[in-house]
């Protein structure tokens, strides 16, 4: 789904790393965004992790948000957004960690994962 507020509307990978909540639904998503200077490095993608990827990437930890995967399978179902390849079991687990240890990622996605790690 492209990236919000980029007025080109660059569709850009998008990761949902966690099953939906029992409660209510809500996953975690986190943007797969070109490595430029500056950029949080935590998660640096090579273009062969996944089939979507053309270059040299990075995980946007900053853009980290909490969605109800139904109103993502609404976006799925009308066109708003397109699925792709799943990630590995070994690139999920990467991104997952990278969640953590960014520095950038915001409070609200840290508490949510962790509290979803306990359920388990």
């Amino acid at each position: 789904m492209p990236a919000p507020g980029i007025a080109t509307k660059t569709p850009h990978l998008w990761i949902v790393i966690t099953d939906p909540c029992e409660l209510d639904n809500t996953v975690i998503i986190v943007n797969v965004t070109t490595l430029r200077n500056g950029a949080d490095q935590t998660v640096i993608l090579q273009k062969d992790e996944h089939p979507f990827l053309e270059w040299e990437s990075v995980i946007f930890y900053a853009d980290a948000r909490l969605v109800d995967a139904r109103d993502l399978d609404a976006k799925l179902a009308t066109g708003q957004v397109q699925a792709h390849s799943p990630c590995s079991i070994k690139l999920l687990e990467t991104v997952r960690a990278g969640l953590g240890a960014s520095d950038l990622t915001p409070q609200k996605a840290q508490r949510f994962y962790e509290e979803v790690r306990k359920r388990k």
